[in-house]
């Protein structure tokens, strides 16, 4: 005979038994208004409302039921497609939309169904060529197909919720959604598929540069590799070479830190080999330009020779718009790096410089100091002494007051002072760069004039000829009155101030 005890468990037991068949049945209650209400759906899937990008007149209430109609348990593959598109189609709206569908739980669902593993137990995935032989035996039978159009679905909704706030690309990320979308396009050979999966990471990469997190996140899940598989294997779309190319940018080098040097070995020689294409776009070269602006070592690491002489010959392509981002990208490889210098020198680099400072496109007038100015110390006195491109450009300055060009010529002709020796310095006096200097003694160029002239007279073997020439142009009386307060005098050098 049972114990008092064990009536209570018994009874207990039933109670819990009790209440989950309510809870069943209930659910079931659910799923078959579901596929009564799956008529419904098609109401709103009307060409008028595809056209006008209307918001689907859905409530909260409404949205937790598409939520019940997502459910794999107790819905077939047609309900849940046409939730899945209604969905996509919804989450075109507010940031209010968001929310409810966050809310209801429908972005875990969203996730799940790239997962082909979690799809499997509730459907019978079949091959396109056996899912059309009648097998009754086989319930809930899926086509591959049908499993493709389903996470394409899913996919593009993902990509609609993360281009909102951060938050919510926080919450798909906080979800699983980066392994699972570089598995799907991993294991997916549909390039349209891949695409739409690079587009959803992406919304995720462009936020990387607020949440470093997610820069490691993708590197670590292999998000480049898929990026430079995609290049490789979609080389004639163009368009999206050049999405690709920005989403690469974005991952290595536009945030607070560079990238591993590991990766950028991967992605510039790949991308390297895109300049010798036939067509190529101003968008694909300034990525480029944005992917070399990092460490001058990392630039030697990955930077060829090829590719050196292949952006020198770019200057003097047809568009300025390939011209500029191709200068760009040369003066950062440039910088601090006498190797690839002396490549591009030998390329003809001062050929295509002079041709910028002869143009009547101030643009490139101001690229050209850009360039000249990226050449390092070692071999910036034979640039300036022995060619022919310091008196164009001292002669460029004299006619040219547009404001693009006059920072960049003093900004120029201050790093020679700063870091060429004694026969830079008097090379440029007998070129009259102490007229040049006098004339640019206004409020906008002040200062950095000022400490041209103050770097000048600190070269003893120059001192004296340039102290001679700001006597002749009244240099001095004129830094008197253009000097306002003495902060500005204190930043000059002592060697200037004194001589006030």
């Amino acid at each position: 005979m049972l114990s008092q005890e064990d009536l209570n468990s018994v009874n207990t037991l039933n109670d819990d038994y009790e209440k989950r068949r309510l809870s069943k049945d209930r659910i079931k209650k659910q799923a078959r208004k579901a596929l009564i209400d799956h008529q419904r759906l098609k109401h709103f899937k009307t060409k008028n409302f595809l056209l006008r990008r209307v918001v689907l007149p859905f409530s909260e209430i409404e949205i937790e039921r598409l939520a019940i109609y997502m459910n794999m348990e107790f819905n077939n593959y047609e309900t849940i497609f046409e939730s899945v598109k209604m969905i996509r189609l919804f989450s075109a709206g507010t940031d209010l939309h968001f929310s409810w569908i966050v809310k209801a739980g429908i972005t875990k669902y969203l996730v799940d169904f790239l997962d082909v593993k979690y799809v499997s137990r509730y459907f019978n995935i079949q091959s396109d060529e056996n899912f059309h032989i009648d097998d009754s035996s086989i319930t809930n039978r899926i086509s591959t197909a049908q499993l493709l159009a389903l996470q394409y679905e899913s996919v593009r909704s993902l990509t609609n919720i993360g281009r909102r706030t951060i938050e919510y690309v926080q919450h798909i990320v906080d979800l699983g959604c980066v392994p699972k979308l570089i598995m799907l396009v991993n294991a997916c050979n549909d390039s349209e598929m891949q695409y739409q999966s690079i587009l959803a990471l992406d919304n995720i990469n462009q936020n990387s540069h607020e949440i470093i997190e997610f820069r490691d996140t993708l590197l670590s899940h292999g998000y480049l590799d898929i990026l430079i598989n995609f290049i490789n294997s979609n080389n004639n779309q163009l368009e999206r070479i050049r999405n690709v190319t920005y989403s690469i940018s974005i991952l290595l080098s536009r945030n607070y830190t560079t990238a591993p040097v590991q990766y950028f070995e991967k992605a510039i020689p790949i991308l390297s080999k895109m300049l010798h294409q036939s067509e190529i776009s101003d968008g694909f070269l300034w990525d480029f330009s944005l992917l070399t602006d990092v460490e001058p070592a990392i630039n030697q690491l990955v930077i060829t020779s090829d590719t050196i002489s292949k952006l020198v010959a770019l200057l003097s392509d047809s568009s300025i718009h390939n011209q500029i981002p191709a200068s760009r990208t040369i003066s950062n490889i440039c910088t601090d790096n006498t190797i690839q210098t002396e490549i591009a020198l030998n390329s003809g680099l001062l050929e295509k410089v002079s041709i910028f400072l002869t143009s009547e496109n101030n643009l490139l007038i101001r690229e050209a100091f850009y360039i000249l100015s990226s050449i390092p110390a070692e071999q910036i006195e034979g640039v300036v002494v022995n060619s022919k491109i310091t008196p164009l450009f001292l002669e460029t300055s004299k006619f040219n007051d547009n404001l693009f060009v006059k920072p960049g010529l003093f900004s120029f002709i201050e790093t020679l002072c700063c870091r060429g020796n004694h026969k830079i310095i008097n090379h440029l006096i007998n070129l009259n760069v102490i007229e040049i200097l006098h004339s640019g003694l206004c409020d906008e160029f002040l200062r950095v004039c000022l400490e041209t002239l103050s770097n000048i007279l600190q070269v003893e073997e120059c001192k004296e000829r340039a102290i001679q020439e700001m006597k002749h142009l009244n240099t001095f009386e004129k830094i008197k009155s253009e000097i306002q307060n003495a902060d500005l005098t204190k930043s000059i050098g002592a060697t200037l101030a004194s001589l006030l």
